[in-house]
C-alpha cells in the first residue's frame, strides 16, 4: 500500500503544475490503492491465526491509506470518488484505533522492539483526515476538524515520551527486557542502585 499511497501524493503535490500527469497518478493510485485494501481486508478476515498479539499501529496504514484519495481527489477526479475512499478510511481507523490502544496499554504482551517505531503512525490518521476533509469542505473547519487536530496533536506529543522505547526498539532492547517489569518500582530502584555503584555499573 506504500506505494500507491506515495502515487496518491505525488498526485496532490503535482496538481497544479503537472494536472494532466496528477491525474493519471491519482487514478492509478486509486484503483492500486482499493485493490490492495480489498486483498488486506480479506487476509484479515480468512486468517484464522490472527492475534491482539499481531496488532500493531502499522495496522493503519492499508485501509487508512484511502483517507489520501481526497487530497488530490477533490480537483482531479469526482468528488463522490474521494468521499467513497475517506469514507473507507475514517470508518476503519475508527475500528482499529480501538484495538491498536488495546493492544499496546492493556494487552499482555508486549509489542514487539522491531515495531515499537511504528508508534509515531498514531498521529497521522486523524493529520491526514482532518487535511482532507478541509479539501471536500474548504470552508468545513469547526467541531469534527478540531476534534482531528487536536487528536493528531495528542498524539505527537506522545512521541517524545515513547522516544526512548522507540530508540531502544531499533537496538533490539527494550527498558523492560533489563527490569523485572513484575517487580515495579522495586527493580526500578535495584536498577538505579546498580549504576549508582561503579562495580555493579560495569555488569548492567
Amino acid at each position: 500500500p506504500t506505494a500507491t499511497i506515495s502515487l496518491l501524493l505525488l498526485a496532490a503535490a503535482g496538481r497544479e503544475t503537472a494536472h494532466g500527469l496528477a491525474t493519471g497518478l491519482w487514478w492509478v493510485g486509486i484503483v492500486g490503492q482499493l485493490v490492495l485494501t480489498l486483498y488486506v481486508l480479506t487476509a484479515w478476515v480468512n486468517r484464522s491465526d490472527f492475534g491482539m498479539h499481531h496488532v500493531t499501529p502499522a495496522w493503519f496504514i492499508p485501509v487508512v491509506g484511502t483517507l489520501v484519495v481526497p487530497l488530490a481527489g477533490a480537483d482531479l477526479g469526482p468528488l463522490e470518488l474521494s468521499w467513497f475512499f475517506y469514507a473507507i478510511g475514517l470508518l476503519f481507523w475508527a475500528a482499529l484505533l480501538p484495538l491498536v490502544v488495546t493492544r499496546l496499554f492493556v494487552h499482555e504482551q508486549e509489542v514487539p522492539a522491531r515495531r515499537l517505531p511504528t508508534l509515531a503512525i498514531l498521529a497521522a490518521p486523524p493529520a491526514v483526515a482532518m487535511v482532507a476533509y478541509l479539501r471536500l469542505v474548504p470552508d468545513g473547519f469547526g467541531t469534527f476538524t478540531r476534534v482531528l487536530a487536536y487528536g493528531a496533536l495528542f498524539f505527537l506529543l506522545l512521541q517524545p515520551l515513547l522516544a526512548g522505547e522507540m530508540v531502544a526498539g531499533v537496538h533490539g532492547e527494550r527498558l523492560e527486557d533489563r527490569l523485572d517489569g513484575r517487580a515495579g518500582f522495586r527493580a526500578m530502584i535495584d536498577f538505579g542502585e546498580k549504576v549508582d555503584d561503579p562495580d555493579q555499573a560495569a555488569m548492567v
